[in-house]
């Protein structure tokens, strides 16, 4: 999750390139929205409509600082503590 939001104009872009791609597609299969879509045209991509809002990604960054200290307290216990810190000094025995 937290590569995805560090990666979110990349994705942002890469859904909105789909949706140029399907709405240029729709114009030309219903010449501009005068005919009504073909029975036997291609579907819809599930990425089009699912596309993450605003504040979807604000939700996402809420959840990750929701989460950081539980990942940094699950590392130390896995015996991964920071840098500078061991388990071997007492701290957990």
């Amino acid at each position: 999750m937290e590569r995805g939001y560090q990666l979110r104009n990349a994705l942002d872009s890469m859904v909105q390139a789909e949706a140029t791609e399907w709405n240029q597609y729709v114009a030309r299969r219903t010449q501009n929205g005068t005919k009504p879509m073909p029975k036997k045209s291609r579907k819809k991509h599930a990425i089009v409509d699912d596309k993450m809002s605003a504040e979807d990604w604000s939700v996402i960054a809420e959840y990750l600082a929701l989460l950081k200290p539980l990942k940094t307290a699950t590392k130390r216990l896995e015996g991964r503590p920071k840098e500078g810190n061991s388990v071997r000094s007492g701290r957990f025995y």
